[in-house]
């Protein structure tokens, strides 16, 4: 179950750093700092999906945060969310420090 969550986080952190990469791209050719969200992300890559997507993840956060900040949380920077996520998933699968038999000084 560890490895799952470590080749998951390691996965999210990468597509992370994808989507770092592509706003930075954007932001250098518009010349004005570019920052996708989330929902934009999205839409991008899969726009019948988005209605779906989009209230599983009201249904989600609105009973954590209100239905305002909710909507909010879909306009974060794509690669903040999966960043963090990714992080999680590394910290929960992350292996626990072994007992060392050797004496230090």
């Amino acid at each position: 179950m560890k490895f799952i969550l470590r080749v998951a986080g390691t996965w999210l952190l990468g597509l992370s750093l994808i989507l770092v990469v592509i706003d930075g791209t954007k932001t250098l050719a518009t010349g004005a700092l570019t920052i996708t969200s989330l929902a934009e992300t999205w839409r991008g890559f899969h726009i019948d999906s988005w209605e779906p997507a989009q209230q599983a993840i009201l249904d989600l956060v609105a009973p954590i945060s209100g239905e305002t900040y909710a909507k909010y949380f879909l306009e974060w920077p794509s690669w903040a969310i999966l960043g963090v996520f990714g992080i999680l998933l590394l910290l929960a699968g992350r292996r626990r420090a072994g007992k060392s038999y050797i004496e230090t000084n």
